[in-house]
């Protein structure tokens, strides 16, 4: 065998066991039936505050905006145009 020959086998051979090494580390992917399906997020936003509180969007602006408000004087990070679906269902009345 040449060098060049050498050197190119020994490069293929480091390589697939470099692949070979990284097949086992990589963690098998785990599906869950329910994964599917829509996880309702923390944060609520406006177009769906609007069908539950059943107004218009500025009215859900204010109200977003005096719950973010408070959130903020706590130390809590707030988002403009989302608010906590917890404590909007607080401020609204409602239970979830």
């Amino acid at each position: 065998m040449k060098f060049e020959e050498q050197e190119t086998a020994r490069d293929a051979a480091t390589s697939q066991a470099a692949k070979n090494e990284n097949e086992n580390l990589t963690a098998p992917i785990i599906t869950h039936p329910q994964a599917a399906e829509k996880v309702e997020s923390v944060f609520i936003r406006i177009p769906e505050a609007m069908e539950i509180m059943q107004c218009s969007r500025s009215t859900v602006q204010r109200c977003f905006a005096e719950i973010n408000k408070k959130l903020r004087a706590k130390g809590c990070f707030v988002i403009a145009g989302r608010c906590n679906r917890r404590e909007f269902y607080d401020a609204i009345g409602l239970e979830r």
